[in-house]
């Protein structure tokens, strides 16, 4: 028998409450609790006890996940092993950065392998889908585009066979069941539990678009990156011709793997071996600093560029691209404290090469010796690498992953290694040895 509910649900992170509230005690949102009638179904204790019972941990499942590779060694790797039957993949990032083209490759190398594959669009035609598909070589049988913006369309065609699925975007389709345009949070809650309980039922790999707002989050509901399996973030710099898809949540493998894509004529193309992709030639002048960064479980060697001259403004210019301007600000107030130097009538200019964006701590000490290098006009060692922590003293610690990038410098041919081993070192020390 069913009764109704009426419960006040969050429309931002989808907890629900027997009273309302102004602020979400889960979230912390304003003005987001609605009312709600939800349908609750009653059975005996009996009927309970006879659907609902605890197994032991040990008992054998009839449904096992089931790793399938997707075509593409790196890609296999980076998703832990392989896309899995039934899971469910968010895929975010901002406009034009090429959610829709690595997804429309992905989905035609899985249709190529003789999978029968569904791109579902509700953002563009099926004519500009298919003149992208046309411009990134894709030609198979097993591919089927539809264009909807109806959820219960969606739904339909999806239980007809397919075995990939793409949906772009899930903020673009809209359910009967609700009120409200697509895109309010109630509908892509709505959408996003229908379509991932076909996936599930039916063991089809689901890829959901996400659109993000102008913080850099997927918009809609929090639950939205709960629910799903697997979360992406593809990133970059839109004037430059690389991309981060970063993992930031996979129940089927590591959440911190990154794969580096280079942005060409004929789409996303996986760079295999990206741990000198960033670097482009270096000519030994002075401000140029080498460093490692760990993205995921890979060592990437960058270059820090730095700029020190002379300042005719009242206030010196003091400028950042690819760090926090704060960090900046930070290790110049380090570097004239403990080294004795005034860098308080000079312009700072500092940059990380390539147009990456970073936080890796362990760059402290290759920006340190980059401004050092610029302010003293003298170039750094050939072959050399710099990588650690500057805290305010003056020391630099070690930092995480110092083994895997003591590794990769070697690896590369790095000869002069800057790097604090099992003691700190300071910058005087740094200093003595470039002499500075």
């Amino acid at each position: 028998m069913a009764k109704q509910k009426q419960l006040y649900i969050c429309n931002k992170c989808g907890s629900n409450f027997a009273t309302w509230f102004g602020k979400c005690p889960q979230c912390g949102e304003w003005n987001t609790l609605e009312l709600k009638s939800i349908s609750t179904k009653t059975t005996s204790s009996s009927k309970q006890e006879q659907l609902f019972s605890p197994i032991p941990i040990t008992q054998s499942f009839s449904q096992q996940e089931v790793y399938f590779s997707c075509g593409e060694k790196e890609v296999d790797l980076f998703l832990g092993g392989g896309l899995v039957k039934g899971g469910v993949y968010l895929l975010g990032g901002e406009p034009g950065i090429g959610k829709s083209t690595w997804l429309l490759q992905l989905a035609g190398l899985l249709a190529s392998r003789g999978l029968k594959t569904l791109y579902l669009s509700g953002e563009e035609s099926l004519l500009q889908v298919q003149s992208r598909g046309k411009r990134l070589g894709l030609a198979s049988d097993n591919l089927y585009l539809f264009y909807s913006t109806k959820l219960e369309e969606a739904l339909e065609v999806l239980e007809t066979g397919f075995q990939i699925a793409v949906i772009d975007s899930v903020q673009t389709l809209t359910s009967s069941k609700l009120e409200g345009v697509a895109g309010t949070p109630s509908q892509i809650r709505e959408v996003a539990l229908e379509l991932i309980g076909l996936a599930k039922a039916r063991e089809i790999t689901l890829f959901l678009v996400g659109h993000v707002t102008k913080e850099g989050l997927i918009a809609g509901p929090k639950l939205l990156e709960h629910m799903v399996d697997c979360v992406l973030y593809l990133e970059g710099d839109r004037e430059h011709f690389f991309r981060l898809l970063r993992v930031n949540k996979n129940r089927f493998g590591p959440s911190n793997e990154v794969l580096v894509l280079e942005m060409l004529e004929q789409g996303l193309r996986v760079v295999a071996d990206p741990s000198t992709f960033f670097l482009e030639g270096s000519n030994n002048l002075s401000g140029q600093a080498l460093t490692l960064t760990l993205e995921g479980h890979k060592a990437l060697a960058v270059e820090i560029q730095a700029l020190v001259s002379s300042s005719f403004l009242a206030v010196p210019r003091r400028v950042a691209q690819g760090i926090d301007q704060n960090r900046l600000n930070l290790l110049v107030a380090v570097l004239e404290k403990r080294l004795k130097i005034s860098l308080k009538d000079k312009d700072i200019y500092l940059k990380i090469g390539g147009g990456l964006s970073l936080k890796d701590p362990a760059l402290d000490l290759a920006i340190c010796v980059a401004l050092l290098s610029s302010f003293y006009d003298q170039p750094l060692p050939e072959n050399s690498i710099f990588w650690g922590e500057v805290d305010l003293n003056g020391q630099i610690r070690r930092v995480l992953g110092h083994d895997l990038r003591l590794k990769q410098a070697r690896k590369l041919g790095y000869t002069n290694i800057f790097a604090p081993q099992e003691k700190l070192v300071s910058l005087e020390d740094v200093c003595e040895q470039l002499k500075f």
